[in-house]
Parts: structure tokens; sequence; C-alpha cells
């Protein structure tokens, strides 16, 4: 298992877009292809498959009269978190972190001159996705984008959900689960076994732990008294398992999101995994609990480290 914190850069671009859409199909390119990652962007949009366009991230710092402040913030839809930097008896100043998708579909209700910069934004950070869209602008100014550095956040620390990180997470199915009850700011793209007809591959744990004492836990820290036995058994199921399914996609024909049907659930799955440091904080704070899952407190000490190294001034500041 291991959850790996993606660099900003191949995911805040057209290429991330188009990988966080490819990972449905266990696929990633290397470099953005004009013909065949544009028609799928153009696909994605047309289709309103949103998930891709949710994962990239721009952030503004705009003033609204208190009038346009209230007709923006009532009438947009979900998918960004803000902080009001400042008011005063004319409006606000906001402070906004909005995935793609939330800013192609929302700057319309933005004042005009806020909704060019915003248009400007998306063209030149992302053209690619741009004409897919729809957006243009008529300038070639500089991106109006908001610099939401550490140093910054770190003046006020309820700024820290301004900012948001993408993992690349690989688990069993049940651990999987675990990991997709946190709904609340967070957005998800998996592998899909509709499409995907490969070998499945398995996790094999170093220890079969006993089962708890008590209902309220799921197993204690000692082995299971059959231990060998039991690794055993998991092992030839899991090899037949491999062998009957490479019979059912090959020689049966069997279509693939039925051939799913005999897997069992220690089949490892992959996704991509956005959200802010806020919703990664939940995350960390209750699966590294002693009562979370051994295997799901593994992949919620890998996020704690790597967002302590890569977060130093605030990451200990919001636990």
């Amino acid at each position: 298992m291991e959850l790996v914190l993606l660099p900003e850069h191949e995911v805040n671009c057209d290429l991330g877009v188009v990988n966080a859409a490819r990972v449905s199909m266990k696929k990633r390119h290397e470099v953005f292809d004009d013909n065949t990652d544009t028609k799928l962007l153009q696909y994605l949009f047309n289709n309103d498959h949103w998930t891709p366009f949710a994962h990239p991230t721009l952030s503004f710092i705009h003033g609204l009269n208190y009038a346009e402040a209230i007709d923006y913030i009532h009438g947009r839809s979900a998918g960004s978190t803000s902080t009001i930097e400042s008011r005063d008896s004319f409006g606000i100043e906001l402070a906004e972190t909005g995935s793609l998708w939330y800013w192609i579909n929302n700057m319309k209700l933005l004042p005009e001159d806020t909704a060019a910069d915003v248009a400007s934004s998306i063209v030149l950070a992302y053209p690619n996705v741009a004409a897919a869209c729809g957006v243009s602008c008529e300038t070639s100014a500089p991106a109006a984008q908001a610099d939401i550095t550490e140093q910054w956040v770190s003046q006020d620390i309820r700024r820290a959900k301004l900012i948001r990180v993408t993992a690349h997470v690989k688990a069993p199915i049940p651990i999987r689960t675990q990991c997709f009850k946190h709904k609340i700011d967070f957005v998800e793209n998996e592998v899909s076994r509709r499409y995907v007809s490969e070998t499945p591959e398995f996790y094999h744990p170093d220890m079969w732990r006993r089962k708890s004492e008590t209902k309220k836990q799921g197993s204690d820290v000692r082995p299971c008294v059959q231990q060998q036995s039991v690794a055993d058994t998991y092992g030839w199921q899991t090899h037949d398992t491999m062998a009957t399914y490479d019979w059912l996609v090959g020689e049966a024909e069997l279509c693939p999101e039925q051939a799913r049907f005999f897997v069992p659930q220690g089949m490892y799955t992959e996704w991509y995994w956005t959200g802010t440091l806020q919703a990664f904080k939940r995350f960390v704070v209750q699966r590294t609990h002693p009562h979370a899952q051994l295997e799901v407190r593994e992949l919620a000490l890998q996020a704690d480290k790597q967002l302590g190294e890569r977060y130093p001034l605030i990451w200990s500041r919001i636990k």
C-alpha cells in the first residue's frame, strides 16, 4: 500500500486533467497528445464528466461590494473554499481556492472584470482545457492567480483550507472504502474494472491478526491462532482467483465489468485523491487513532509524514 503526494506541476496543467481521467483505464501520459488528449477533454466536458477537472486548483483574491458578494456566494456551486481577508463599509476582499471545474462554471457569477481575470488565468494555465470548454479572454495579461504560499498561510492559520493537494493512492478495496468515507472537500478518480482487464494484484498482510475481544474493534495486535494456515489459504485462493479471472476475460470472453464480481476484496485498486489540507487533516487525525484499522493507519501515517515535509510551517498547527 502506498500514498504519494503528487507535485503541483503534475496536477495543475492540461496533462493533469487527462491523467486524472485516464486513471480509470490505469493509463498515464507523460506528454500532452494534441490529438487524443484534446478529444478526451472535449468528450469529458461535453458529457459533464467533471471529476477530472476537479483536481487542478486555481486561487484568487478578489474584491466584491456587498451586493456582488451576496449574489456570488448564494449563487455559486460547491467546489471552493474561501476566507474573508478584509471588509469595510463598501464590501469584502475574498481569498478563494477552487477546482478548475469550479471556476469554469462559476466565474460568470463574478463581476465582469474579475471574471475576465479568471478566464485569462484559465487560458494561460490550461490552454487546451480552455479551448475544449469554450473559455476565452480578450487579453494576454499575466495570470491573475493568487500566490497561496505556506508563509502567507502561516500568518493566519484559517487560510490552511485554501491549500489543496493531490495524492496517488494504492490500497486494497476495504481500505479504499474507509478512505472514501471522508467526503467533505475531497474528490477522487479511481481505476475502473469496467475497462481494465489485466490480472488482479492482491494485498498480502505481513501478519494475520486475531479478532478483538470487544465488538467495538476489528482486531487486536496478536496473530491469529492458525497463522500459517490462514496465510496458505489466502495464497492459494488469490492464486486461483487470478487464474479464474484470466480465463473469464480470455477464453470465456466475459466482459470485465462482470468478471470483477469474481474478485475478492483483497485486490488492489488505485486512485487520484485531491483534498484541502483541512480534509487531509481530518483523515490523518481519525485514521491514525489507535482504534483505526492497522492498514488504513499505514496510509494515514504516510500522508502525515509527507504533508509535514511539504508544509512544515503549518501542518503541525492544524492537526
